[in-house]
Parts: C-alpha cells; structure tokens; sequence
C-alpha cells in the first residue's frame, strides 16, 4: 500500500513576482524527417528537436498591488526578454512568455496561468548555489 501525500505549492520567481505553482506541464517534440526510398521503403533522413514548451499555474499574491502582475507579465511578453524559471530544482533558462491568463475574484491573489517556450535543455541547480 502506497500513501500519496497531498503537494503542497512550489515558489516559482517569474521577473519579480513569486507563481505559487500548484500545476506545472512541461512538453517537448521532435520533428523527424521520413523520405521514400525509390523501391518504396521508408527512412528517417533527418531530425529535429523543437524548443520545449512550459505552462505554470497557480496563485500570485500581491496586496499593494494585486493585478500589477499583468502590467509585468504583458511587458515580457511584449518585448520578447528571456527568463530563467526554476521548478524543483530544475532550471529552465532563456524562457519566452508565450501567453497567460489572470483571473481576479477580488482577492489579493490572481488565479493565474503562464505558458513559456525555450529552446535551451533543462539542467539541475548545482547544490552549491
């Protein structure tokens, strides 16, 4: 018999705001080329590995400023700046904001939802840092 303990939400430092991510999805691909050969056969004559892609959701909570993350979050976006996010343990550099959501209920926490992209391969924080 397994016991499963419930998860509690992991601190995650988007620009300056901390994402108390309860989910967290990462997804990648690769793209593989096939080509006929002339007795019809197939073959796989190249590859490609696409950048990676991240979504984050959870609650950001700011009392001076509580919707101030989308002012942050839309500006990074806009201007196409890189992020490191780390998750766990493991870093994510050179992330992109692809898109968010942010849903006020009138709280001082935003219910909200970051999706990222990166082409850089994911890497564990050294213990020393």
């Amino acid at each position: 018999m397994s016991i499963v303990a419930k998860s509690e939400s992991v601190p995650v430092t988007i620009s300056t705001y901390t994402l108390y991510c309860e989910s967290f999805r990462a997804e990648g691909n690769t793209n593989w080329s096939e080509k006929s050969t002339v007795s019809g056969g197939d073959i796989i004559s190249n590859t490609a590995k696409r950048a990676m892609s991240l979504k984050l959701s959870g609650r950001i909570c700011d009392v001076l400023q509580p919707v101030g993350f989308i002012v942050s979050i839309n500006t990074l976006m806009s201007t196409g700046s890189a992020v490191n996010i780390e998750y766990r343990g493991v870093i994510f550099s050179n992330c992109r904001i692809v898109g968010f959501t942010a849903d006020d209920s009138d709280t001082d926490c935003l219910e909200v939802s970051v999706s990222l992209i990166t082409a850089d391969s994911p890497y564990f924080r050294e213990a020393s840092e």
